[in-house]
């Protein structure tokens, strides 16, 4: 009798085992933290002399500002020898600035961490109409936190 309890009992305990093994472990199965610029990507826009937080999620009190824009770029309408070149001034937290210039990709170190920097652009583009308007510049900078 007791055979026939432990011979009905292998299937159950087979069913039981192969069931468990098509759930997930959620503990094995979490990606790591993702460590953006910001929420939605790895591009962040800062307009000259703004303080913004970024890599929130990862380095909560880290801010990034542009103390100054050089753009020699050619202006719209008018008819140059060279494009040009613009560059930005980022500042990281209070003390730490690098110069980054549109089309250059900077590695560089701050507080322990390894970024990969790139200028994206700078906005408005130059223009022979436009004169030296109050249009606010924003760079447009690709940050990842290597």
């Amino acid at each position: 009798m007791k055979y026939l309890r432990i011979r009905n009992a292998v299937p159950v305990l087979l069913f039981t085992v192969l069931l468990g093994g098509c759930f997930k472990n959620e503990s094995l199965q979490q990606d790591p933290v993702t460590c953006k610029v910001v929420p939605n990507g790895d591009t962040v826009v800062i307009a000259l002399e703004e303080t913004v937080p970024i890599f929130q999620q990862c380095l909560p009190s880290l801010t990034a500002s542009i103390s100054a824009i050089r753009d020699s770029r050619c202006p719209i309408g008018a008819n140059c020898i060279t494009a040009g070149t613009v560059e930005a001034d980022l500042q990281l937290g209070d003390q730490f600035t690098v110069t980054l210039e549109k089309g250059k990709v900077l590695d560089t170190l701050y507080q322990g961490n390894r970024f990969l920097i790139s200028l994206l652009d700078v906005t408005p583009y130059p223009d022979v109409h436009s004169g030296s308007g109050t249009t606010v510049q924003k760079a447009y900078i690709h940050m990842k936190k290597e």
